[in-house]
């Protein structure tokens, strides 16, 4: 096998010898291919961790902001009420009064449905 050829082979394998040595000396091949290991192992902690970590954020983010739109809707349905409050005191004030007790019967009957329909 020619020199070029087994250097192509040994960088597609991912071993790429140094020098003479690592060629002649396994013990510094398996030495150098262990703390390469071992770098890749760290590597590997770290992006793991960092994918945890973003993975938790994540699931907090979307909890807070179900919690904030649960919030938001209780709070325009208590806006809501208290906009339609007014309203229906009104139309108590109007049923009191002595102007409804002259309308003839279908307006006093549809103002009577209005009401129903909102309450």
């Amino acid at each position: 096998m020619k020199k070029e050829d087994k250097e192509k082979k040994e960088e597609e394998d991912g071993v790429v010898f140094e020098d003479e040595e690592e060629v002649a000396n396994p013990n510094v091949t398996i030495k150098r291919l262990r703390e390469k290991l071992r770098a890749c192992e760290k590597e590997k902690i770290e992006y793991l961790t960092g994918w945890q970590k973003a993975k938790a954020e994540f699931i907090n983010l979307r909890k807070k902001d179900e919690e904030e739109r649960v919030d938001f809707i209780k709070f325009a349905k208590i806006d809501f009420v208290k906009d339609l409050i007014p309203i229906l005191d009104n139309f108590e004030n109007a049923f009191k009064s002595e102007h409804i007790m002259g309308a003839g019967k279908e307006w006093k009957n549809g103002i009577e449905s209005i009401f129903n329909q909102i309450v």
